[in-house]
């Protein structure tokens, strides 16, 4: 296997050779001078606590201790320039770091039509490893009209998609309307019951609301992305509806996040998804890396098993399962 660097933000001809080991500084003690493929860095790191040094890694293959074949990121957005424009090495490095399945996600309509076509192959065929979520993002809205969303219905037919959004509101922000984000959540939640599919939320700042508007659609199934509120929201979340799962992701790994990883460790394993938001909210020890990838999952599911005394490999084991179980991707 060609050595290769995770860093993503220039074409693989002119990235480095090899991984750097500073970013497992305090972390994974490695033998002088020694360097890693991509798959044995990310293996070092993932058998390892996030925030306990492992001592003794100098052989040449990688840890037997985790050797992930089914991990899924939940939440990506491959369609991001930055990532689409190198898809294929994408693809292949989350392969090499155990990540079996990706899920792609659309931010509007054009967006939306563009994850579908990123789940098909040069052959035309849905991939095996990527399948996607239709939707418009509360933060695009303003540029959305009520009269488009009914596209996402006949959209939904299509065997590369899995689930609607993500969708939500966002009162962080100020690139929407209030009055129209809640308007184009109730649609689309709307268009979620008739065809039968679960929905992907963003929710920042908005938890009340947003849950307020989830009890007209008691049959719609729903995950919470990229959780960074509150142990009061999450308990919210999981009260509202036992269909309601909540999904974390690099910020748990934070070194000054302990309120969130307090959250983690509240959330049941049960009702619990990890996923990168790639290219966005890289993980420590990446965070450096600007331009996350759905090969850094692992980092965050690492934070996970620490953080509720878990083996790591039953973490994996239990959050492929839940997303597997949530998307219908079996």
């Amino acid at each position: 296997m060609q050595v290769i660097t995770p860093h993503i933000a220039m074409p693989d001809s002119e990235m480095p050779q090899t991984v750097p080991l500073t970013a497992f500084a305090n972390r994974v003690q490695l033998c002088p001078s020694q360097s890693l493929r991509y798959d044995q860095a990310i293996g070092a790191f993932a058998a390892v606590s996030p925030r306990r040094p492992f001592t003794g890694l100098c052989a040449s293959e990688p840890p037997a201790q985790f050797v992930s074949t089914r991990m899924i990121d939940s939440h990506c957005h491959l369609t991001d320039p930055r990532l689409f424009n190198q898809l294929e090495d994408v693809l292949a490095r989350a392969k090499a770091a155990g990540v079996s399945r990706l899920i792609t996600i659309g931010t509007d309509i054009a967006d939306s039509r563009a994850a579908i076509a990123a789940c098909r192959g040069r052959d035309g065929k849905v991939r095996e490893n990527l399948r996607c979520v239709i939707g418009v993002h509360p933060n695009y809205t303003q540029q959305a009209m009520l009269e488009e969303l009914p596209v996402l219905r006949d959209l939904s037919a299509d065997p590369a998609v899995v689930a609607l959004g993500e969708m939500g509101l966002d009162y962080f922000h100020k690139f929407a309307d209030r009055k129209h984000q809640a308007a184009m959540f109730e649609a689309q939640l709307a268009i979620a019951a008739e065809v039968g599919r679960a929905v992907v939320i963003h929710s920042r700042e908005a938890i009340a609301d947003t849950l307020a508007i989830m009890r007209n659609v008691p049959q719609v199934r729903a995950v919470f992305h990229c959780f960074t509120g509150t142990i009061q929201e999450a308990d919210a979340i999981l009260t509202a509806d036992e269909k309601y799962l909540i999904s974390f992701t690099g910020p748990i790994t934070y070194k000054k996040n302990d309120a969130l990883r307090a959250v983690v460790k509240r959330v049941p394993i049960e009702r619990l998804m990890v996923e990168t938001d790639a290219p966005y909210l890289s993980p420590e020890p990446m965070r450096a890396q600007k331009v996350n990838e759905p090969a850094l999952v692992m980092y965050t599911a690492a934070t996970v098993a620490e953080v509720k005394g878990m083996d790591l490999g039953e973490v994996d084991r239990v959050t492929t399962t839940n997303a597997q179980r949530f998307f219908g991707w079996v």
